[in-house]
């Protein structure tokens, strides 16, 4: 598989993001956005937009992006090389920053550097054509930058661009109303005067104040002159031929006079407006037959080659250059691979717009409360999951003890649980007012030990919570065998294992009750904490409804001592629109997986065996030397981490078990050798190889077996 470069070009009033595979002429994805011009929007927001659109193009080509090798960033808003590293470096800080996965990540503050070709062999002219946003010193050159560098040359030409970002200026000139380089531009084209050029020029370039903004005046242009504006009309026909003559030039003075192509290097002119683009084609046509002419995909990085294509001459040209910095690669420290990382951006990047609009009118009604919302995902996820209801509740802590609850569990009952999970399982029984009876697991799975079930069932049993864990679902038929002969309820804790499958059947509809957990760190996390429960029981429903709502059954009514356990609309916001991507996720997570097993092969350890549909929650490797691999992955930068360092017995908030060190020996071991490694769904192939050789590295060292 070739590897992928990421372009980015993140000038003036738009930002753009391509994603090339070497040796293509047109980006296999491109996402065009807000800008990402820290002067405009602020260093944070220009950040998260730039970083949004990079997750974007991951979500639209998610292999594409997995063999990213290098990240071109062109930065034209910071004028020095101080500001372009602190941009930069802000993009590296990131935890959910794409740039982690590139080797290499190249900066400049100008496009001139990153211009031109990828070693094709047929002769051609490049014309650039942008809006003027930041008068650049490229762009003004006007063609006075072609040179030719042997088969390729290069034109910089604001041309059209440039004509028409004067006249925005005009305009923003005289329609300053207060708020300096935000000014809103509201004048008709009609109402444009003239002002010199000379003029302008001193306005830009002779003083250090802020700049107006002008580059989204440009398709204000284009649209009144498709809609018919004479004056707007004339102004694109100008733009046209200037461009037109710019080409002529450049082929003239490098005595190309055979065929040749003309490539568009995209603006936000000749790579998406067509009228421009039009009139360009159809003038080039009529003047200069034997060209031809070919769009790059609009998109103004087209290569990855410096290129510095002047003619002397000019001097406040060259005064203006020196100011570029040039193309160069970032040095940056390496950034940690991280075991998860709640609410990345690639998950957040496909929803967010929908997900903002819906909260905003959720707040503006003053409805967050059992909302429309809540139930849309309460029905969503009970289709999901194959059950009759779903309720929305807190947290997992919550739905876990409404379940039981629900059952009629309180003080003086016994529920079965497994001694190696996450606090809140024993947690839940405990606020219920029953009593925790733990049981082992096995080794090979780290699941319930099912035969150790029948032994700890006594006639104050009345349920068994049995944990899907790490993603690895349990079988419940033998579960399910025991509870029926003596007549106790099976629950479910799905906290880690939400999508995942036994026999085609999904968690969550195997037993009486189902509990999840929507922690952000979950495969389907929301924004904050969030829970729910699912039951095919319309009685169980309709009492754990009550009970998440302070125990009212009607309307100032409360039956019982219930709970304030509610899920909020914004959180059922976030969880509607990811739901629908949850499969995906988690067939990403198990490709990891997978990978990460067969470059493990040989090496002495082991792993969670897969018995049925294994959504990854949590990658585990079990090894005899746990303590030192793990502080050999932070040396080397993987944020490997201990999941379970004790089990519930052993915990002090339930030493009234009365159960001590070898009650649970499988429990126990599982707790002393268990390490988790970096898997989530956006973890990259750079970052994969990074954990995979720093393992292989440790166990490969001081005559270590490797096999």
């Amino acid at each position: 598989m070739s590897a992928a470069r990421l372009l980015v070009d993140g000038g003036g009033t738009t930002t753009r993001v391509a994603l090339w595979r070497d040796g293509d002429d047109t980006p296999c994805v491109q996402c065009d956005g807000p800008s990402c011009n820290p002067r405009s929007v602020g260093r944070a927001r220009a950040l998260a937009h730039l970083d949004d659109l990079m997750h974007t193009a991951w979500q639209r080509r998610p292999a594409d992006v997995d063999a990213l090798d290098s990240v071109w960033l062109c930065l034209s808003t910071a004028s020095t090389r101080t500001a372009l590293d602190d941009f930069a470096a802000g993009l590296l800080d990131l935890p959910s920053s794409l740039l982690h996965q590139a080797a290499d990540v190249w900066v400049t503050n100008d496009i001139g550097p990153l211009l031109v070709h990828d070693g094709h062999a047929t002769d051609r002219v490049v014309v650039i054509c942008g809006t003027g946003t930041g008068f650049s010193a490229v762009n003004h050159a006007k063609g006075l930058t072609a040179r030719a560098s042997g088969q390729d040359f290069l034109l910089a030409d604001e041309g059209g661009g440039f004509d028409i970002g004067l006249q925005g200026l005009r305009a923003a000139v005289r329609d300053t109303d207060g708020r300096g380089p935000h000014t809103r531009l509201t004048r008709s084209v009609r109402e444009w005067r003239e002002v010199g050029q000379e003029e302008l020029f001193d306005l830009v370039y002779g003083s250090d104040e802020p700049k107006v903004l002008i580059g989204s005046f440009a398709p204000f242009v284009l649209s009144a002159a498709q809609e018919g504006d004479a004056c707007a009309r004339g102004i694109v026909e100008r733009a046209a031929q200037e461009l037109v003559d710019g080409a002529r030039a450049v082929a003239e003075r490098t005595e190309l006079t055979g065929p040749h192509e003309v490539l568009l290097v995209g603006s936000n002119l000749l790579g998406e407006q067509t009228l421009l683009r039009r009139e360009f084609e159809q003038r080039l046509a009529e003047t200069v037959p034997e060209a031809t002419v070919r769009p790059l995909g609009g998109t103004t990085l087209t290569a990855v080659r410096h290129i510095a294509a002047l003619l002397p001459g000019d001097e406040r040209l060259q005064q203006l250059l020196g100011e570029c910095v040039p193309l160069r690669r970032f040095e940056a420290s390496g950034a940690e691979v991280a075991v998860e990382r709640s609410n990345s951006r690639f998950e957040l990047a496909p929803i967010l717009a929908p997900v903002l609009a819906e909260m905003e009118s959720v707040l503006l009604s003053g409805e967050a409360i059992l909302s429309p919302e809540v139930r849309r995902f309460e029905e969503a996820f009970a289709q999901y999951i194959g059950t009759r209801h779903a309720l929305g509740v807190n947290s997992g802590t919550d739905a876990l003890t409404l379940a039981l609850e629900a059952l009629d569990i309180g003080p003086g009952d016994e529920v079965i649980t497994v001694a190696n999970t996450f606090h809140a399982t024993a947690l839940a029984i405990t606020r219920a007012g029953a009593t925790p009876v733990l049981v082992d697991v096995r080794p090979d799975d780290y699941l319930m030990n099912t035969d150790a079930l029948e032994a700890a069932v006594t006639p104050r049993t009345r349920a068994v919570v049995a944990v899907h864990l790490f993603g690895l679902p349990l079988d419940l038929a033998p579960v399910a065998e025991v509870c029926e002969r003596h007549g106790i309820a099976l629950v479910e804790d799905c906290a880690q294992a939400v999508g995942a499958r036994v026999d085609g059947r999904r968690v969550g509809s195997l037993g009486a009750i189902g509990c999840f957990s929507f922690h952000p760190s979950k495969n389907l996390g929301a924004a904050g904490d969030a829970g729910l429960v699912t039951t095919n029981s319309t009685e169980l429903a309709e009492r754990m409804r009550g009970l998440r709502y302070f125990g009212q059954r009607q309307r100032k009514v409360h039956s019982e001592r219930g709970h304030n356990s509610k899920l909020d609309a914004l959180q059922a916001i976030v969880l509607h629109h990811k739901l629908p991507f949850l499969d995906g996720w988690n067939a990403a997570r198990a490709e990891r997986a997978a990978r990460y097993r067969a470059a493990f092969a040989g090496l002495p350890v082991g792993f969670q065996t897969p018995g049925a549909e294994h959504v990854y929650h949590l990658f585990q490797m079990h090894t005899d030397e746990r303590d030192g691999l793990l502080a050999h992955l932070k040396d080397r930068g993987v944020d490997a981490v201990v999941r379970y360092p004790r089990p519930i017995h052993l915990q002090p908030a339930f030493a009234e078990l009365g159960q001590g060190e070898g009650a649970f020996p499988v429990a126990e071991h599982l707790a002393d050798h268990l390490l988790c490694l970096p898997l989530r769904p956006d973890l990259g192939d750079r970052e994969t190889d990074a954990v995979v050789s720093a393992v292989r590295e440790f166990f490969g060292r001081d005559g270590r077996r490797t096999g």
